[in-house]
């Protein structure tokens, strides 16, 4: 399972309870491993523009 590319389509298609609910998401999974450093910022300057 690709939890960055999962993640992604959960903010594209705007599935999701609140942009901080987001951005704690992105941070726990940087901080699991999940996914990258890189990864986490691009997600959420994603988030930023939505």
């Amino acid at each position: 399972m690709n939890w960055y590319e999962n993640l992604k389509k959960m903010i594209v298609a705007g599935r999701y309870p609140s942009k901080e609910a987001m951005e704690l998401k992105i941070t726990n999974f940087v901080a699991d491993g999940l996914i990258t450093v890189e990864q986490g910022l691009e997600l959420k300057e994603l988030l930023d523009q939505r």
